[in-house]
């Protein structure tokens, strides 16, 4: 580590030195005329100062956020993706107790999202207790502003979600999000109470003119998002899944139990089997509960209708009790 003697300044301070215009140091040895300047007018800002000031504005504001939000994004930083398309920022806001909790469990979730997918954070925060590395997309400067009020919104009225979650960002890197506002006022009249109806008034300014702007011009880069959530997971094991995509009741300690008696001989995938619920069911308890719901039809193999063979490496005939391993 390296040591510094400089002095420690506020942020004003900083603002006003920065706009101090000084004279060249050696000005008064050399053979130049020399004008009285009395009352000469005072020296306008260049553009280059008010860029100056504006960096530093930024840098502030940043701080302050960071300090009362723990955000930490600044938009002209973040790395490129591989093909230079996206902008990925990792760890904008890190959960209380992610890195106790990391070292505690064994496997991470890890998922994808964009705002109007992400109120299934609240179930998943609820039913796993590990661990959860969240990465979301946002592709415009409207869609961040929201995406942004709305998970310090779930912070600020689940505690689950304040403790456990660590959220990453991607955003288009030419045509993406140049800055972004967090509206206070409005944040502190958000209903706790009422996290869909939130989210619904928020989706609905987004889409006055239609379906988000991005979805028409930009593909969701989905499989971008989920290595983005699994490179900043810091357990052995991770669950690779879509937000939606709800863990049953413990599942996370489950597999601590079975990942600890369980003998891996070299690099090794399970297979948990997934299921869709009819939306007049509420969420099963317990695999018996959800098994009689499959008898009645309640339930059924995720993405059945759609894309049968999506599935076949989980083989639900008879052996939803078990976990598959491929090596």
């Amino acid at each position: 580590m390296y040591s510094s003697t400089c002095v420690q300044t506020s942020p004003d301070s900083v603002l006003e030195a920065s706009l101090k215009i000084e004279p060249p140091e050696c000005a008064h040895n050399q053979n130049f005329p020399v004008t009285n300047t009395n009352n000469a007018p005072k020296p306008l800002l260049t553009s280059k100062s008010n860029k100056t000031l504006e960096t530093l504005t930024n840098i502030y504001r940043n701080l302050q956020l960071n300090q009362q939000y723990s955000l930490n994004l600044n938009l002209g930083l973040g790395r490129s993706d591989n093909k230079l398309a996206y902008k990925l920022f990792d760890n904008i806001i890190v959960g209380e107790r992610y890195i106790e909790l990391t070292e505690a469990y064994k496997t991470s979730l890890a998922a994808q999202s964009s705002l109007d997918k992400i109120a299934s954070l609240i179930e998943s925060s609820l039913y796993w207790g590990g661990p959860i590395s969240l990465a979301v997309f946002a592709g415009t400067e409207k869609e961040l502003n929201h995406l942004l009020l709305y998970i310090l919104y779930l912070r600020k009225c689940n505690t689950r979600i304040k403790e456990k979650v660590s959220f990453h960002l991607a955003i288009p890197k030419e045509k993406g999000p140049k800055t972004y506002v967090i509206d206070e006022e409005r944040l502190e009249k958000m209903d706790c109470g009422n996290p869909m109806g939130v989210l619904h008034g928020l989706l609905k300014e987004l889409t006055k003119r239609g379906i988000h702007a991005w979805k028409y011009k930009i593909p969701y880069p989905q499989n971008l998002l989920r290595n983005l959530a699994r490179k900043n997971c810091h357990t052995k094991f991770l669950f690779l899944t879509d937000v939606d995509i709800i863990p049953s009741r413990g599942m996370a300690e489950h597999l601590n139990a079975f990942l600890e008696s369980e003998k891996c001989d070299g690099k090794c995938a399970y297979v948990v089997p997934t299921y869709e619920l009819d939306e007049r069911v509420l969420f099963p308890p317990n695999k018996t509960d959800l098994i009689r719901m499959a008898n009645k039809g309640l339930a059924r193999p995720f993405h059945h209708k759609v894309f049968i063979y999506n599935q076949y490496a989980t083989n639900f005939n008879g052996k939803t009790t078990q976990i598959q391993t491929i090596k």
